[in-house]
């Protein structure tokens, strides 16, 4: 057999020292490296999910301690809505407001009830809508509005029309109302 020269040995050795240490770097080092990129992605993600829940959890924490104030701070609001199925009630003051006053009254109403999709109502509850037509002396008109300022509860006026009558000196005055109701 033919003796290899030291060279060709040192060769060999260190080309088998280099395809060893390949094999481990292919089979052992890459899969591991792969492995811990993985591991430091999930770890990351239950990191921002802990820190997700986290914010969540505080902001409950400090709507809850606040519940009581919000509560509060919105009770004088049902003050501003009539109780549900009042419009007899509410017809009968406006009725003899008109009366005290001298005012001559037709008066309509119309009951609309509130949902999510309805912009002019409310969720829980909803609205009447009053279409006024009285005559009578412009300052009866003038106290009549006044009166209906000084109501518990907001009546939203977005317009009022005037005529004035033909002989008699009197005024007509036409508008509608919107007075929200609660459950």
């Amino acid at each position: 057999m033919m003796a290899l020269s030291l060279k060709t040995k040192i060769l060999l050795l260190a080309a088998a020292v280099l395809t060893a240490t390949a094999v481990i770097v292919v089979a052992v080092i890459l899969p591991s490296v792969a492995q811990v990129k993985r591991w430091e992605n999930y770890i990351r993600a239950a990191s921002e999910e802990v820190n997700d829940n986290y914010e969540r959890t505080s902001q409950l924490r400090r709507s809850i301690s606040k519940l009581t104030e919000v509560r509060e701070a919105t009770a004088t609001f049902k003050d501003f809505a009539v109780s549900g199925a009042a419009e007899l009630e509410l017809i009968k003051s406006f009725e003899e407001r008109a009366e005290r006053l001298r005012l001559t009254q037709s008066l309509n109403v119309q009951y609309s009830p509130g949902s999510k999709t309805d912009p002019g109502g409310i969720h829980r509850g909803g609205y009447y809508t009053f279409t006024f037509h009285n005559s009578g002396a412009f300052a009866s008109h003038i106290e009549y509005l006044k009166e209906l300022e000084r109501l518990p509860y907001y009546v939203i006026i977005p317009e009022l029309s005037w005529n004035r009558g033909a002989r008699d000196g009197s005024v007509t005055l036409d508008f509608t109302a919107k007075i929200y109701s609660r459950e």
